[in-house]
């Protein structure tokens, strides 16, 4: 994202303020960084990231995505890394995003690619995994193409649009970093003879696009 000194910046399902912090910094002193999330305790740990960073021009709010609690064109950016997937109603919150946004703003977001599967082979076993255990609901679709990430920036208003893709290795050194309880231990032992010496490897491919207001 081209972030500079002094702009106005919403984070979008900032979380724990993985993106939050980096892009504080950026915008400096003078710029002003808001992150909104729909968890009031994952919110909690963001704010204790900022603390220990002693960080002050931020501001966290617990906030639905689709329905964004601001004037029109507050924003200079709008970024959401990871969150559009979650949310039931993605064209609510992209016509949102580019309604707070500035005109001539920038949007970025970023989510999994289709190519190679995400997290393959833990995904696909995840999935079967978790059927038995959703008594209603849906699981998200994740994993998306370049070209259908460009198309639903440019559905909801977005032009100027950009989009890269890069594959990650991601290593589980152990099981724990997973699941939990029973669920955990049936999951585990599925995954298990798929550990290398080093761990559980898994491919991720993730999408970055940027695009204008």
């Amino acid at each position: 994202m081209q972030l500079k000194p002094g702009m106005r910046v919403l984070d979008v399902a900032t979380g724990t303020g993985a993106v939050l912090l980096p892009a504080v910094r950026r915008v400096g002193a003078e710029g002003h960084i808001t992150g909104i999330d729909l968890s009031k305790v994952i919110l909690q740990e963001a704010e204790r990231a900022v603390r220990v960073e002693g960080i002050t021009n931020v501001e966290l709010r617990k906030m639905d995505a689709e329905h964004l609690e601001f004037s029109d064109q507050t924003f200079d950016t709008v970024i959401c890394a990871f969150g559009l997937f979650f949310f039931p109603d993605i064209g609510a919150a992209l016509r949102e995003m580019y309604r707070v946004s500035k005109p001539g703003g920038n949007i970025g977001v970023s989510l999994f690619g289709k190519t190679p599967f995400p997290f393959d082979p833990g995904w696909p076993i995840l999935f079967q995994q978790i059927a038995p255990y959703l008594s209603a609901g849906r699981m998200p679709q994740i994993a998306y193409a370049p070209e259908e990430v460009e198309a639903l920036l440019s559905q909801f208003g977005f032009s100027s649009i950009e989009v890269h893709s890069e594959t990650n290795d991601i290593i589980y050194t152990n099981a724990e970093d997973e699941t939990r309880t029973q669920f955990k231990d049936e999951y585990v032992t599925k995954l298990r003879p798929m550990f290398l010496q080093d761990g559980l490897h898994l491919s991720v491919t993730v999408i970055y696009a940027m695009a204008k207001r």
